[in-house]
């Protein structure tokens, strides 16, 4: 997602919250202390990880960029996008099952449920949330 402030509400009430209600801990690459390129972390993390969400809103180049890493390295991506910009995804992914969202609260709750739709329930205890 969009490191841009704007984004920082839908991060903690809805991305955050969501996947945890799906009993997963989220990470944002921002919030780890390191000494590398952050191409390089970022990657890494990608390999690291069960599943990427990759929220589409601000139509931010890196977000399709490590979306397509993790398609390629068979991690399953969660898209998703702002209702209202949703009209700016790109031509190549339009016909992805993209999830719309139009409210934190309505993003965590939407967000946990296609998580544990498609991946599954997590390691965490669903009362961690």
């Amino acid at each position: 997602m969009s490191f841009d402030h704007s984004m920082d509400v839908a991060y903690t009430l809805g991305f955050d919250a969501g996947i945890r209600a799906a009993g997963y801990r989220p990470f944002r690459i921002d919030a780890k202390e390191h000494i590398n390129g952050i191409s390089d972390e970022i990657l890494a993390e990608i390999r690291r990880s069960r599943f990427l969400v990759a929220d589409y809103t601000l139509t931010n180049n890196g977000v399709y960029f490590e979306a397509g890493v993790a398609v390629g390295l068979g991690i399953p991506v969660i898209g998703t996008c702002l209702a209202d910009h949703i009209d700016k995804l790109h031509f190549d992914i339009k016909h992805i099952n993209t999830l719309k969202w139009e409210s934190p609260a309505q993003l965590a709750r939407d967000l946990a449920k296609r998580i544990s739709g498609v991946i599954g329930n997590g390691p965490l205890p669903l009362s961690e949330t």
